[in-house]
């Protein structure tokens, strides 16, 4: 079982010098609602070559982002969850500059 007492992205002590993000991390989490609905039931998460405590965390996430999906909320509500998600893990506000599917 792997734990990890941190919560978010910036506060972890193993990470403390490595940020190649500078406006958080690659993310399409908001794209879950239509992958839903569309009958899409796996999907591939990003930075796999990322060191082990920032997978966790964003594992976490996507897990936490996945949670809000299953409880039926319309795409609008669930878009904005997503964003404040984003945040708490990250420590960033949603940036298009980031966004997988910026034009949606």
């Amino acid at each position: 079982k792997i734990t990890t007492s941190t919560t978010n992205f910036k506060s972890s002590p193993l990470l403390k010098n490595y940020n190649s993000y500078s406006n958080g991390p690659p993310c399409g989490a908001c794209e879950l609602y239509d992958f839903k609905l569309l009958g899409v039931h796996s999907l591939k998460i990003v930075e796999r070559y990322l060191p082990l405590e920032r997978k966790i965390i964003c594992v976490k996430f996507v897990k936490e982002c996945l949670t809000e999906l299953e409880k039926n909320i319309n795409k609008d509500n669930y878009a904005k969850k997503v964003k404040d998600l984003y945040f708490k893990y990250f420590q960033q506000k949603c940036n298009l500059n980031n966004c997988y599917y910026p034009d949606k």
